[in-house]
């Protein structure tokens, strides 16, 4: 949650609490992508912007190895 704030996105993060996310399950599980988040966070389809903002931080945060 605290990358979340680091990130300006900060007030989708009381949405994880309880969801079992953690850096484990997004760096191993493949299945585990940016749109998953997004919509684990509750971040509506229609905000774009912030949906495009928090897959370049999620790729960032992962590295190109890993994506």
């Amino acid at each position: 949650m605290q990358w979340l704030k680091e990130i300006d996105l900060a007030e989708y993060a009381p949405n994880l609490r309880g969801a079992g996310v953690h850096g484990g399950l997004m760096l191993l599980e493949p299945r585990f992508t940016a749109e998953l988040l997004a919509a684990l966070l509750n971040i509506p389809a229609n905000k774009t912007l912030l949906r495009r903002h928090l897959t370049q931080r999620f790729n960032d945060l992962l590295g190109r190895d890993v994506i």
